[in-house]
């Protein structure tokens, strides 16, 4: 039977990591390789419990390396056919891997990437499908349109879709992204210049290149929780959002998009977002938002940043 290693990166997930890893082996023993936990630097003690379970391999590179190095570096330590990167604030809630497996086995030329559903506390189900965007997506996403108007300015995730049947799609989410080892390392793992932000995205594009398709497999859920481990830091998160955004735009548009983004990313962000947070009364907001700017600046001279 084929085998999975899934890679687990942790920053500061608290309780939420041991629940994680937990639920896999409760559910997922037959086709499971190594759970690879990579922590980025945590303070909160979360991965203190590795320690003491000889199953889990826990790689501590002693900082926070960004999501997709970390990745890289958690599929570096294992050997499994299969790669399964999965979020701490998820929890596996049946066998799920094996159906997954099986899928890609069975669409081994055409598909490269699976997802499944997942479903917050509320049973609701996330619509975390996305479209590979181009520099007007972002555009519209700067100038706030794709919320206000979606119908006519669509977002980056498929929110027409309605995720509850299985399809093919552009990008599903990395809190579950499966795919082979192979495939994987064909196409060089995920870029570390992208720290945090469309690292994900970008794989899938060069997943979809290299030509396979990315499946979304309605028929298997898991748990994950709505928001994340990170939230708290809203101008660092914002300033590798739209670092990764402008990272993106240099990759994979050309030059007439790389400039609307980066008009967009240093010029429309700060203001949008300067003009909402003051009808919102929430000066705290516009703060924040300049001092992302401030940030990005500094990152686009490279400058050192607290990464932490």
């Amino acid at each position: 039977m084929s085998k999975v290693d899934v890679v687990i990166v942790n920053w500061n997930a608290g309780t939420q990591l041991q629940q994680c890893v937990e639920s896999i082996y409760a559910h997922e023993e037959a086709v499971l390789g190594s759970v690879i936990v990579v922590d980025n630097g945590s303070a909160d003690g979360s991965t203190a419990f590795c320690r003491g379970d000889d199953r889990v391999v826990l790689v501590e590179p002693g900082r926070n390396l960004g999501f997709g190095t970390a990745c890289n570096r958690g599929v570096a330590a294992g050997s499994a056919e299969y790669v399964l990167f999965l979020n701490p604030d998820t929890r596996l809630l049946r066998p799920t891997l094996a159906a997954v497996v099986a899928h890609l086995r069975a669409r081994a030329e055409h598909v490269g990437v699976v997802g499944v559903k997942l479903v917050g506390r509320d049973g609701q189900v996330s619509r975390h499908c996305a479209r590979l965007p181009s520099a007007g997506t972002f555009l519209a996403l700067s100038l706030g349109l794709s919320k206000a108007l979606p119908r006519w300015f669509k977002p980056v995730e498929l929110v027409e879709f309605d995720h509850l049947h299985t399809a093919e799609v552009p990008h599903v989410m990395g809190a579950f992204y499966m795919m082979p080892r192979a495939l994987f390392e064909a196409l060089g793992g995920f870029d570390e210049r992208f720290f945090v932000f469309y690292e994900d995205l970008d794989l899938s594009l060069r997943v979809a290149r290299s030509g396979r398709s990315i499946v979304y497999l309605a028929e298997e859920e898991i748990f994950h929780r709505t928001g994340g481990t990170g939230s708290g830091a809203s101008a660092k998160a914002l300033s590798y959002l739209l670092e990764s955004r402008l990272i993106y735009a240099r990759k994979h548009f050309d030059p007439a998009g790389r400039l609307v983004i980066a008009f967009s990313v240093f010029v429309i962000e700060p203001l949008r977002r300067t003009v909402h947070a003051l009808l919102r009364g929430a000066p705290r907001l516009a703060r924040e938002a300049w001092a992302a700017e401030r940030r990005l600046w500094a990152m686009a001279r490279g400058r050192a940043v607290d990464r932490r």
